[in-house]
């Protein structure tokens, strides 16, 4: 008698379960007959639904996975590829796997970005790592960074006023290199000032005054008529009193300066004060005309009297003798009346 052998429909794939989600089990219950559960990675849904209806489990959203705290878990759907089934992980931008090829996203490491190739702007910023990022850094006399990526500005600080030039100085905006970060800005002391541009501190100087009258100026070499005068930044050439300007473009005429502009040339020439007859009044025709000044042969009963500081202006004044006793009338009897350049006397009222 011929025996009947079980037909193993798991085996030979005959049987009729899901391939992704069910798995076939060839029970000896049932010798010619087979089973369907749902595999792990899937639930029957309802839980007593029959015949089974296995739908994806989410270990993603249901918490039940393995992947590393800094990884990301990746649920795979119920798609037909039979080689994604369940989850994978892995680990998040900035770390590194450390875990083993064929188990990805187990055990993630914080990758240090700073000693590799980043987006930090070469030479004026400073890369810093972070846990699962780094930052960019940018350098004193820029602006921005910080996100990767994100671009640092130059400052201009003589636009913002955050510079140290002195106040007599022309601040000039400049771009800190990777070789010398600290040039930030240039400090040059103006046109009439020496000195390092700077505020002074106790390093830095600043900028002080250049007197151009002790050094090569454009002011005529003749001091009698003219003189040089200092000014903060700059000089001018004076006519010294007794003399007057004239202004001129032509040849001849000296150029000067003021307040670091070049002005009108200037020729000084001597004022003769002779030709004007309200000087050395009194004293004739005896005006002696000198380059700057003059002086005054004065007449008898008039004498000189200078009118500035230098005692080389000045004109004749009438001397006063009855004043200053000068006189030779009676002093008993006499009475002294004084007249320009002289005197006269008269007796008293019961004398002659």
């Amino acid at each position: 008698m011929k025996g009947c052998v079980d037909k193993d429909e798991c085996n030979d794939g005959t049987h009729t379960c899901d391939r992704k989600s069910e798995l076939c089990t060839d029970g000896p219950e049932a010798p010619s007959n087979f089973t369907c559960s749902c595999r792990p990675e899937f639930k029957n849904d309802p839980p007593t639904a029959n015949p089974i209806n296995c739908i994806d489990v989410d270990e993603c959203t249901e918490l039940t996975h393995d992947c590393h705290a800094d990884a990301e878990c990746i649920n795979y759907p119920n798609t037909e590829n039979l080689d994604l089934i369940g989850y994978t992980c892995k680990c998040k931008d900035g770390y590194l796997d450390k875990g083993p090829p064929n188990n990805p996203g187990r055990l993630c490491k914080d990758e240090d970005e700073c000693l590799r190739v980043n987006d930090c702007p070469v030479g004026i910023s400073d890369c810093e790592n972070t846990i699962g990022s780094y930052v960019c850094n940018c350098k004193e006399g820029y602006s921005g960074g910080v996100t990767p990526g994100n671009p640092c500005i130059d400052i201009d600080e003589c636009t913002t006023g955050d510079h140290s030039c002195h106040t007599d100085a022309n601040c000039t905006n400049d771009i800190p290199t990777e070789e010398n970060e600290w040039t930030k800005y240039r400090c040059e002391c103006n046109a009439g000032y020496e000195g390092d541009g700077r505020q002074p501190d106790g390093f830095y100087v600043g900028c002080e005054n250049i007197n151009e009258c002790y050094e090569d100026n454009e002011c005529p070499f003749t001091p009698v008529l003219t003189e040089c005068v200092d000014e903060p930044g700059s000089y001018s050439c004076d006519c010294r009193a007794g003399i007057r300007e004239e202004y001129s473009y032509g040849a001849g005429y000296i150029s000067g300066y003021l307040n670091g502009s070049k002005i009108l040339g200037t020729l000084c020439t001597d004022i003769n004060e002779c030709e004007d007859l309200s000087y050395c009044v009194g004293s004739g025709n005896n005006c002696t005309n000198f380059d700057g000044y003059y002086t005054c042969d004065c007449n008898e009963g008039y004498e000189f009297v200078v009118t500035d500081d230098d005692y080389k202006n000045g004109k004749c004044e009438d001397i006063d003798e009855c004043t200053t006793g000068a006189h030779n009338c009676d002093p008993i009897a006499g009475k002294c009346f004084n007249d320009p350049g002289t005197f006269y006397c008269s007796c008293e009222v019961g004398y002659k």
